[in-house]
């Protein structure tokens, strides 16, 4: 499949980053992706309110969900890399990146 040239920047982006996040559980990104990834193996989807409580729980609660939450879910030279995208307040897998993630992460 063809992407235009901001989406295949990204592809490329989470090609290089996502080995990295799996090394590094602690970071923020990384630990948003795996507990979006339990919530979908557990309830078969993730939705954004549960996904910043269970990030809360599990980290200081002064930490930025949203901000990183953002950082995943738009395309950007600065963000961390396009992995999620919003339908409501329903979260899923980028679909250029989808399976690459579950190769990695399941």
């Amino acid at each position: 499949m063809e992407y235009d040239k901001q989406a295949a920047l990204e592809i490329n982006k989470l090609h290089t980053r996502l080995p990295l996040w799996k090394k590094n559980p602690q970071q923020f990104n990384s630990t948003i992706l795996r507990i979006f990834l339990e919530l979908v193996d557990k309830n078969g989807l993730a939705e954004r309110k549960i996904l910043k409580r269970e990030f809360l729980l599990r980290t200081d609660p002064a930490n930025d969900f949203y901000g990183n939450f953002a950082q995943m879910c738009n395309f950007g030279e600065r963000n961390h890399g396009k992995v999620f995208e919003l339908v409501g307040d329903k979260v899923k897998l980028w679909e250029p990146i989808a399976n690459y993630v579950k190769e990695l992460f399941c």
